[in-house]
């Protein structure tokens, strides 16, 4: 569904922080987003995960930004609503990921 997703893994998107805003729009609305992080990774559904309990959030969130290629400089908590993005990458064989913090 994103297949141009793979262009967030080369150094000339990652270091251009411009890249870092997503806006997200719906009939009603337009949300603002900022990246935080972005990797390729074996398939798997960890990175999807919805349901948390205890301190396992906070542990999720670090394992997915201590996961980015690049440290963006984003610093993201409990408290903020994630957006993932997802595609395949080398013919299914990996998935490229992205995770984003809502701003407004």
């Amino acid at each position: 569904m994103f297949g141009t997703l793979n262009t967030v893994l080369r150094k000339e998107w990652y270091k251009d922080k411009n890249n870092y805003k997503i806006d997200f729009v719906t009939e009603n609305k337009t949300y603002q987003y900022e990246v935080f992080s972005m990797y390729s990774i074996e398939p798997e559904d960890y990175y999807i995960s919805t349901e948390f309990h205890d301190n396992s959030l906070a542990e999720y969130i670090k394992t997915i930004k201590n996961r980015s290629i690049y440290d963006t400089g984003v610093e993201v908590n409990e408290n903020d609503k994630v957006l993932t993005l997802s595609s395949c990458l080398y013919e299914g064989r990996k998935r490229v990921v992205l995770h984003a913090k809502l701003i407004s």
